[in-house]
């Protein structure tokens, strides 16, 4: 997982994993949940040239939710 100033771990406990095959499934699980597509969305803005790509973008959804993307 990265975040605005890189990698980020993640971290998951469950009092029901309580057997190896049940940790296991449950790893697997999470690593395909962060793997998923990127999402995509339509952006109109102001050429800017000091945009390089890896860039992080705040970005604010017409329904004012805010997120960061790079």
């Amino acid at each position: 997982v990265y975040g605005p100033f890189g990698r980020v771990p993640t971290f998951y406990s469950s009092a029901t994993l309580t057997t190896s095959n049940l940790a296991q499934s449950a790893a697997t699980k999470l690593l395909r949940d962060s793997l998923k597509p990127n999402a995509t969305a339509d952006r109109s803005s102001v050429p800017n040239p000091c945009l390089e790509p890896g860039d992080i973008l705040r970005v604010t959804y017409g329904n004012g939710d805010r997120d960061l993307l790079q």
